[in-house]
This record gives structure tokens, C-alpha cells and sequence, in this order.
């Protein structure tokens, strides 16, 4: 399946290959003829954005959020993107580039209702990596992700960016977190999906890992995060 991603050897970053394949077997059983846009919060180069627009159908929006050159506003130093570059993978690797809009910003400051709630069916977390963006773009993506759509935070157990664990310990045990919950971890990012699909994602998982075996996903077991039963992927 890494072939169907073929920016992967040609856009830096740092992403495991399974967890974008992860995204696009969700994407396949759950969000399947249903019409979505994707946000990438936090985009460096564009080496999972890509794939999320690529997985977007044609007529769905595709946001990416990054400081980009405001490296003033990276107070923790976590990446360092460039908007150039960007836009140059996005023109050579994305199946609609124009439909593309990158915008250069602290997420802090996103305007949910400007972008639109509930209608983004993937949506990725990797920007600011203080507890204190972590728990804000958790909430943010809470109000911009779709029923049946799927939420990724980046870095969920990097011992050099804790405060993304201490972020989202926080949210999820707070009254904010409810809308949107855990419900796997692995390949360095925490999946999350809306309160009322964990039960059926988790089952089908479970179910089907005979079947995720052949994309050398591995349900190992199940544990625990933030006070929610998690699978642990390997």
C-alpha cells in the first residue's frame, strides 16, 4: 500500500509509513462515499498532509495550518516549516493541488467557525507541542471533525515533546473531552474518532486483524490512555 503514497521518499519529515496506511484503511471502511474535506494542523513539508489530501474526495477542501516562516511563534522549537517547499510538493504530489489553502498560523488562533464545523472526515494534529497547544487543537478538532471522522495527534509518546502527552492526559480527563475519544495508539500518534463510533472502530479492529496483518498492522493488545481502553497497534 505505500504505493499509492509515492511522496513518501521524496518529502522530508518524520511519520511511520503505518500510520498513514492506518488512516487509509479507516478512511476506507468508515468513510467510504461520504463526502469530506482535511486539516492538517502543524504540516512542515507536507509528508502526511499529502496523503490526507490524497485520501480526500475531490470535491472536499484541504487545509493545512502551519507558522510557517513566523518561527517567533514555534516557542518549543517543534519543526520548522517552509511554505516554498510546501507548495512545491503540494503542486508535484497532490492529486488536486488548487484546491489546496495553506494558511500561516498559530492554531490558537484558528476560527472553527470560519472553516466549518463538522465537516472534516481526517484530521491531523502536529503543531505546537506545549500541553497548552495540545489541549487547544484537541478542541478545535473536536468542533471540525465529522461523525464517522478520524482524528490523529503526532508525537502522543516522544519523550522529547511531553507536554503533548500531558496535553491530551489533560483533555481527555477534563469535561472538554467528550466528543471526540481515544481509541488507539501506535506508529507515534494517538487515533481518536466521536464518542458514539469507539465501540464499533474498536471491534472492527479487533475483527479484522487477521486482514490488517497483510499491512504489517499488528492489534497487539488492548491498554490504556487517559482513562480510555485503547487498542495498541504495532
Amino acid at each position: 500500500m505505500k504505493t499509492d503514497f509515492p511522496h513518501l521518499d521524496s518529502v522530508h519529515g518524520w511519520l511511520n509509513t503505518q500510520a498513514l496506511i492506518f488512516t487509509s484503511l479507516y478512511r476506507t471502511k468508515f468513510l467510504q462515499n461520504i463526502e469530506f474535506s482535511c486539516l492538517e494542523i502543524g504540516v512542515h513539508h507536507g509528508k502526511f498532509f499529502i496523503g490526507l489530501e490524497n485520501l480526500t474526495p475531490r470535491n472536499g477542501k484541504a487545509i493545512a495550518i502551519d507558522v510557517f516562516e513566523s518561527q517567533d511563534k514555534n516557542i518549543d522549537g517543534s519543526g520548522s516549516g517552509n511554505l516554498e517547499i510546501f507548495h512545491q510538493h503540494v503542486s508535484n504530489f497532490c492529486q488536486n493541488p488548487k484546491r489546496v489553502i495553506a494558511r500561516s498560523l498559530d492554531s490558537l488562533d484558528i476560527d472553527v467557525s470560519e472553516i466549518g464545523f463538522n465537516q472534516f472526515g481526517l484530521v491531523s494534529i502536529d503543531g505546537g507541542h506545549t500541553a497548552n497547544h495540545t489541549m487547544h487543537d484537541l478542541d478545535t478538532s473536536s468542533k471540525l471533525v465529522t461523525e464517522t471522522g478520524l482524528v490523529i495527534l503526532d508525537d502522543i509518546l516522544n519523550q522529547d515533546w511531553t507536554g503533548v502527552v500531558t496535553g491530551a492526559v489533560n483533555y481527555f480527563t477534563s469535561s472538554k473531552g467528550s466528543r471526540i475519544v481515544p481509541f488507539a495508539i501506535g506508529y507515534n500518534k494517538l487515533f481518536c474518532c466521536h464518542y458514539t463510533m469507539r465501540n464499533r472502530v474498536m471491534k472492527h479492529l479487533v475483527e479484522s486483524r487477521d486482514e490488517l496483518k497483510k499491512y504489517n498492522i499488528q492489534v497487539f493488545k488492548l491498554t490504556e490512555f487517559a482513562e480510555n481502553q485503547v487498542i495498541s497497534l504495532k
